[in-house]
């Protein structure tokens, strides 16, 4: 499935070179036809902050970090406008799904 978003194609030459995956309640509203701002991206990497800080820095957002511990960021464009980052556990969607729910 392919999701056109104005915000994630904002983000692409950031993430290009990193295996992601649209993650969370986005995607069921999105197959619902609802509009949502709750955008999660998890990330396979190790250095995720210094990702979401260069994003953030390079399109003029704010960078705020939500839990160090489990490495998870917000990069705050707007009011309404977010994208919420977190660290692929043990390098798989599935393991990381279950995590979360």
């Amino acid at each position: 499935m392919i999701i056109k978003d104005d915000l994630i194609e904002l983000i692409k030459p950031y993430i290009k070179d990193y295996e992601c995956y649209l993650t969370g309640c986005y995607i069921r509203e999105y197959l619902l036809n609802k509009n949502s701002s709750d955008r999660d991206i998890t990330v396979k990497t190790d250095k995720l902050e210094n990702l979401a800080k260069k994003i953030a820095d390079n399109l003029n957002a704010s960078f705020v970090i939500l839990d160090k511990e489990n490495e998870i960021y917000r990069v705050v464009f707007n009011k309404e406008e977010y994208i919420d980052f977190a660290k692929l556990e043990n390098n798989s969607l599935e393991d990381d799904t279950d995590r979360r729910d």
